[in-house]
């Protein structure tokens, strides 16, 4: 297992992960994992070929440094 899934929430077209990685590079493969996984159902599923979704996933570190909070502060807001 690459991450501990702490939360999830699923949209109309996208979804939202919380996960706690167990390696250096997990967050990484696991998003790799499983958005070419879920595209090859899907695309068997109907039928169809290609891209599911636009651009590379964002990790909240990245959205962290824009808006300068710490981690703490935000794993805490969704851990109390």
């Amino acid at each position: 297992m690459l991450v501990d899934i702490l939360a999830f929430v699923l949209m109309p077209n996208h979804y939202h992960l919380l996960v706690m990685p167990r390696q250096d590079d997990a967050i990484s493969l696991f998003m790799k994992k499983l958005n070419m996984g879920y595209a090859k159902y899907f695309n068997e599923k109907y039928d169809r070929s290609g891209a599911l979704f636009q651009g590379e996933y964002k990790s909240i570190l990245d959205w962290l440094k824009e808006i300068d909070l710490e981690a703490s502060e935000i794993k805490n807001y969704f851990l109390e």
